[in-house]
């Protein structure tokens, strides 16, 4: 049963059945709403969902230009000691990515996008389910409480008649005995309880960053059982769920990696243009050129063959969790 808890949970967020707080009280969706505001765990999915964003907005900036600035035949010998017939040289240069490589960094970005809002989506959902089990249990808690305590009270009464009854010599003495081991016993249990209920109600607080919980359950509606779905419903929808299909924007992100490293083989040329100036006649001239590396001793075939085996690596996962969300169940 618990494994068949932990599968619905984790493909589909848990109903929200539990009457929400009075003022003294705290209910399950509130809990979770705190949660969500203050949790440790999704600020750090929001963060890693920014710094997403952040990189896919980069990845379609276009490289800057450069400028030059050049001086020749100046500050030697003879005619060149000054910078009378000096030469001045003013250039732009800009490279061009060629061979998709610009496209294939969008697209790499904007697939780790949309996995990140998935990872934030299941952290979410993951939060949720711990929210309500650690809800459940701090409640569960409670009750057991109620009832050791009612437990020890009703031995101190038993005790308290065992006592009158042996002094008036209507009990034998072992009697009063084997009273006093059971209200020690359910003082024992109720001590317990007590410790137990603490720190449930503190598991539940640290969820959303405090250390114990100040508000009282709301309890109400606690008791009611809501039939899940078949079971068969939550299987066929397991190829949509959150977990499995963060995997199809990191494939698909992955084989970008593997164009860009392609493409990084194919040189991106180098324009330069600009003015050149002679100070011995003031006369001008327009200079330009084009330079580009060769790929002799570098062809980036080991970052390409690293990017296939990560294309590998992540399908390899898919096709884990597939069997481990499979598993759950039975």
């Amino acid at each position: 049963m618990i494994k068949k808890f932990l599968f619905l949970a984790i493909l589909s967020t848990p109903s929200l059945t539990i009457a929400e707080e009075n003022i003294t009280k705290l209910g399950l969706t509130s809990a979770y709403q705190k949660t969500m505001k203050n949790s440790p765990v999704i600020k750090e999915a929001e963060s890693r969902l920014e710094i997403a964003i952040g990189k896919s907005k980069q990845a379609s900036a276009w490289l800057n230009p450069e400028f030059e600035f050049d001086i020749e035949n100046f500050s030697g010998t003879g005619p060149f000691k000054e910078t009378s017939i000096a030469e001045y040289t003013y250039t732009l240069t800009q490279k061009l990515e060629i061979g998709g490589k610009r496209s294939a960094r969008i697209d790499e970005a904007l697939k780790n996008l949309k996995a990140a809002q998935l990872e934030y989506t299941i952290a979410q959902r993951n939060l949720r389910k711990d929210v309500a089990i650690a809800y459940m249990q701090a409640i569960e808690t409670e009750e057991n409480l109620k009832l050791a305590e009612e437990q020890a009270m009703l031995a101190q009464k038993v005790l308290n008649t065992v006592k009158n009854r042996v002094q008036s010599a209507r009990e034998p003495e072992i009697q009063q005995r084997k009273a006093e081991v059971a209200y020690a016993t359910a003082s024992l249990k109720y001590k317990q309880a007590v410790r137990v209920n603490k720190l449930t109600k503190s598991k539940l607080a640290n969820l959303w960053g405090d250390l114990n919980l100040k508000q009282n359950l709301n309890t109400e509606k606690f008791f009611e059982i809501i039939k899940p779905k078949d079971y068969s419903f939550y299987k066929d929808q397991l190829e949509e769920s959150p977990q499995l299909k963060r995997y199809r924007p990191l494939i698909d992100a992955q084989k970008s990696v593997v164009n860009l490293q392609k493409a990084q083989n194919i040189p991106d040329p180098t324009f330069r243009f600009g003015l050149k100036k002679f100070n011995e006649n003031g006369e001008q001239a327009l200079v330009a050129g084009i330079s580009f590396p060769l790929p002799v001793f570098n062809q980036n075939g080991g970052n390409i063959r690293q990017a296939l085996a990560k294309v590998t690596t992540i399908e390899a996962q898919k096709d884990q969790s597939i069997i481990l969300l499979s598993q759950l169940y039975y």
